[in-house]
């Protein structure tokens, strides 16, 4: 089977016959925190009620955005009348004082500094043809543990297209200080690292952070593992030719039709930025102002 060549654009793409769900059944909050109830499928034709155990320790509007009121557990329900069936969504919301909660933001605003003093700021190289500097962040929850992590990409060729080279780097918060969880040069199809981008994914209500390299002929899936840290999830590497080949999932040989399924599993809903695009500009800068801003940057 000869692996899949494509560029990346951004789409949404949706499952058909979605039912309401929960992306999570439980959430921490800290007090004064606010913070949509995590759910999907839901159609805008739907009944919804939405309630708290606790009001006290938590509360929630008709709209679902559930506000920390004081330290406590509840719980937020929801229930939903779609199609002639009912829903009974519930979410165990914990709220925890200010200091009980650790905090990224110092970290993760030094770290864009370093980068930005080390790498330079984001721009568009005098064509518009790539981009150079610290050109994208974003924050996301990506285990649902009320802390963020963050992602960053910089690329420092400024004049040469042929020696583009997007590094993608996931980051999480230890406690004190971020720690990298990888860095990878991305690449977003065809033959040249210069078309480089990334994908985030949604599946069973938490992200994951897709990189590709080798023409896409490797695919490397970073979010929640079994132990509930971030990390490498699996990885889809081709070993072969244009021609003829084979996949291999977290080491071990699989079929075309395997690699195929956990694609599609992967990228419904999914979001992808390419940095070769200037369709995709104005998202780019939009993503790298909103993180900064949330940093008090």
């Amino acid at each position: 089977m000869v692996p899949f060549v494509f560029f990346w654009t951004k789409k949404k793409v949706k499952l058909a016959s979605l039912k309401p769900d929960t992306d999570t059944t439980k959430i921490t909050l800290k007090v004064k925190e606010k913070k949509e109830f995590p759910c999907t499928g839901i159609s805008y034709l739907s009944n919804v009620k939405y309630s708290s155990d606790n009001k006290k320790v938590a509360k929630v509007n008709s709209s679902g955005e559930i506000q920390a009121k004081k330290a406590g557990t509840t719980y937020i329900r929801c229930k939903v009348k779609q199609y002639g069936d009912t829903y009974n969504l519930v979410c165990k919301v914990t709220v925890k004082k200010e200091g009980n909660i650790k905090d990224p933001t110092s970290a993760y605003r030094n770290l864009i500094q370093s980068y930005e003093k080390k790498y330079g700021e984001a721009q568009l190289n005098e064509q518009k043809q790539f981009w150079t500097g610290l050109c994208y962040a974003k924050l996301l929850d990506f285990n649902n543990d009320g802390i963020n992590e963050l992602i960053l990409t910089y690329q420092t060729e400024r004049y040469n297209k042929d020696k583009v080279q997007y590094h993608v780097e996931l980051w999480k918060y230890g406690g004190k200080s971020a720690k990298r969880v990888t860095s990878r040069i991305s690449w977003s199809g065809n033959n040249m690292p210069y078309f480089g981008g990334l994908g985030i994914c949604k599946y069973n209500g938490k992200y994951l952070l897709e990189l590709t390299g080798n023409a896409c002929g490797d695919n490397y899936y970073y979010g929640t593992k079994k132990d509930g840290s971030v990390g490498l999830v699996h990885k889809f590497i081709w070993k072969g030719d244009a021609m003829e080949g084979d996949w291999y999932m977290d080491g071990k040989k699989t079929s075309g039709n395997m690699y195929e399924t956990y694609y599609k599993k992967y990228h419904a809903n999914a979001t992808w930025y390419s940095f070769a695009q200037s369709s995709n500009n104005n998202l780019i800068r939009k993503e790298l102002s909103n993180t900064k801003q949330k940093l008090g940057m």
